[in-house]
């Protein structure tokens, strides 16, 4: 019993870290000869406990993560369960993060500790930088964010589609950025307005609406950086360009083959819709969490719609290339957590 125990452990421990060695997949593919057969198999119970068995439309080949087909099923579930309670933990502590932020881009509590901030306290640039700094750290946060899920998905949970990679690190993105808003609308109004909260607690609704306004100031110039900074850069596409740049500056073309032209840096970018719907969803949360509170921030999420509109329109025309498609798979995950945000924005009003 004691030897039994030890080796469970020690699986239990390679399915979290290292993975373990498994001489068959839990992955098979059926080849069927007709479409009667096909959709026959595709609807019958192949065994008596049907959770054991899963059976479905093979997805498309190029959908496929085939590196990742021969990790077993269970290790897969097991690793996705420890990563969304240590994510989830992350976003319960989001406020942190927001507080250690807004204080290390405030140039006037920054002028405190540095005098020589103070004689630039009246230029534009110092107001500028003061007005936006903290939006800015913000979004450069944020945009790590996916780079994190999909390592995640990728590299630890070993996912074995690319469409359930990106609908995952869009949910996770989607999340964090749900903490992102109301984290910052709540917990800042009653830092905010703490005292007040303590000598009155039964006032606390009256209290909530007088600042909960106050905020959408932060929240305009955080969709005012998005519209005139953020959609920019996607357009540029600066970090694909310093690839392509750096590369043929260190290599002989003449001396590439079509694949190594083809492939890496050179190959046509995909949609990452994991990474996009998020960003345009969070506006979304914002419009809806003020467009009754402080009306006149309802221009600004329209300009961003118009501006993104046009941005992600010529991307797809011309830039990105789906190598795979997923029959709308995202649809529904995209649906569900547009209601939520809605649901948040009513919540707030």
């Amino acid at each position: 019993m004691l030897c039994g125990g030890v080796l469970e452990a020690s699986r239990t421990l390679e399915l979290l870290t290292v993975g373990a060695y498994y001489k068959t997949s839990s992955t098979a593919f059926v080849t069927l000869r007709s479409r009667v057969a096909s959709s026959i198999c595709d609807q019958m119970q192949l065994s008596h406990r049907h959770y054991t068995m899963t059976v479905r439309s093979a997805p498309n080949p190029r959908d496929i993560r085939w590196e990742n087909v021969m990790i077993p099923q269970r290790q897969i579930d097991m690793r996705r369960t420890i990563a969304d309670i240590t994510l989830t933990i992350g976003a319960l502590f989001w406020s942190l993060v927001l507080g250690f932020i807004t204080q290390i881009s405030s140039l006037e509590a920054m002028s405190k500790e540095y005098s020589w901030l103070k004689a630039y306290s009246g230029t534009l640039i110092y107001s500028i930088f003061n007005s936006y700094l903290t939006s800015g750290m913000l979004l450069a946060l944020l945009s790590v964010l996916p780079v994190i899920f999909d390592v995640i998905a990728r590299s630890y949970e070993g996912l074995k589609l690319e469409s359930e990679i990106q609908n995952s690190i869009m949910t996770r993105y989607f999340y964090y950025q749900l903490a992102n808003v109301f984290v910052s609308v709540y917990a800042g109004s009653i830092i905010t307005a703490l005292h007040q909260i303590l000598d009155s607690p039964s006032s606390l609704m009256s209290i909530l609406g007088s600042t909960l306004p106050s905020f959408s100031i932060y929240f305009a110039n955080l969709v005012i950086v998005k519209t005139f900074t953020a959609l920019p850069i996607e357009m540029l596409r600066l970090w694909p360009l310093a690839q392509i740049v750096s590369l043929k500056l260190c290599m002989n073309k003449k001396k590439c083959t079509w694949r190594e032209l083809q492939t890496g840096a050179f190959a046509d970018p995909p949609m990452l819709y994991g990474w996009i719907y998020p960003s345009l969803m969070m506006v979304l949360m914002i419009v809806t969490t003020y467009s009754c509170i402080a009306p006149l921030i309802t221009p600004l999420g329209v300009i961003f719609y118009a501006f993104a509109y046009g941005v992600y329109k010529y991307q797809l025309l011309f830039v990105f290339i789906n190598h795979y498609q997923a029959g709308g798979f995202m649809w529904y995950a995209l649906f569900t957590r547009s209601m939520i945000s809605l649901i948040c924005g009513a919540v707030t009003l």
